[in-house]
Order: structure tokens, then C-alpha cells, then sequence
């Protein structure tokens, strides 16, 4: 299956790859020029509110500073990497005859995963990377899958909600075309 990819990476991946170094590098200097910009600026500030005036808030501010300098900075890089998966995995999936959506929105499989227990209860969910296609006989779904619950919180008189990460991971379904008579779970070891 895999002759002629030195073609499909040659014709396809190269060349869109060699389109974004200009930018990748570009990015990589600001993202490097913005950690050590970062880093200036919060040991100054850091060493000026405690060492100098003895003010913590000035250290804590320079901190936080310094942590948004970097992030910032960090951001084309970021959007570049997010940009590189799609130039690798679309023609890849297109070499081997697969449908890739990057973005799928709902996935109704994840129904299924819930009802058989494979995944947890939620009540928000993120999709990526969803390809599809058949190997064989064998009919495939691959997606990567983010699940949330919304948790409420009472304390003091006040309700607060938020979310709590309960499935983040790959999902996976075949359909072999054969009945199965029993139910097989693959789970993380539990030690045992």
C-alpha cells in the first residue's frame, strides 16, 4: 500500500511544507526573541518587587507580564503547527483513498462509544481530525475527541458552573461485517 508515497511526498507534502519554512522560521525567531523578552522582563520585575521596594504585587504582575509575553509570542508559531497537520495528514489520507475533516463538528458515533461505555457521560464535546475510509473489508472511523461535563459548585450563597475535562483521546470504529457474540474493552492499565 505504501508504493509510490516517495511521489505523493515529493508532488504533495514537499513542496506545501518548503511554501510555510519562510514562515516557520520567522515564527521560531519571535517565538525564541519573546521566552527570552519574557524572561528579561519578569526577573526584573520579579527581583525589583521583592529585592528593591519589597512589594510583592510588583513581582506577581511581572510574573503574569512575562508569561503574556511568551504566550503572544508563541501564537504564529502555534498556528503554524496547526497549519503543518493539515498539509501532512489531508494528502496522506487522499494517497490512501480516506476522507479527512480536520473540524467535523458533531460526531454521531460517539453515541454508540456512550451507550456501550466506552466513553463517559457529557455534556459538551469537541471533535478534530476525523478520517474515515475502509482497509479490507473494513469500514473505519478515527477522530479525536474532547468530552466535558458541567459541574455545579454551591458554596458561600454563590452557584458556580464549569467544565471538567472527562475523555480526551482518540476514538476508533471498525465495522467488521460479522456478528460478535460478547463485548471486548481495551482500557488503560489499571495496575494489575
Amino acid at each position: 500500500e505504501f508504493r509510490g508515497f516517495e511521489a505523493v511526498y515529493e508532488r504533495d507534502i514537499r513542496p506545501a511544507l518548503a511554501a510555510k519554512e519562510g514562515e516557520r522560521q520567522t515564527a521560531a525567531r519571535t517565538a525564541r526573541q519573546s521566552l527570552l523578552g519574557g524572561l528579561a522582563v519578569g526577573a526584573a520585575g520579579i527581583a525589583a518587587g521583592l529585592a528593591l521596594f519589597d512589594m510583592p504585587a510588583i513581582a506577581i504582575v511581572s510574573g503574569l507580564a512575562a508569561a503574556a509575553i511568551v504566550g503572544i509570542g508563541r501564537l504564529p508559531l502555534m498556528q503554524l503547527q496547526r497549519e503543518a497537520k493539515g498539509l501532512l495528514v489531508a494528502p496522506v489520507a487522499k494517497a490512501f483513498g480516506l476522507a479527512y475533516e480536520p473540524k467535523p463538528g458533531q460526531v454521531t458515533t460517539l453515541r454508540d462509544l456512550r451507550q456501550i461505555g466506552l466513553v463517559p457521560s457529557y455534556d459538551r464535546a469537541k471533535f478534530e481530525d476525523r478520517i474515515t475510509g475502509q482497509r479490507g473489508e473494513a469500514e473505519f472511523e478515527f477522530f479525536e475527541a474532547h468530552l466535558e461535563e458541567r459541574r455545579t459548585e454551591r458554596s458561600n450563597g454563590q452557584t458556580r458552573r464549569r467544565y471538567v475535562t472527562v475523555f480526551r483521546g482518540q476514538c476508533l470504529r471498525f465495522d467488521f461485517h460479522k456478528r460478535f457474540f460478547g463485548r471486548t474493552l481495551v482500557m488503560r492499565d489499571a495496575g494489575f
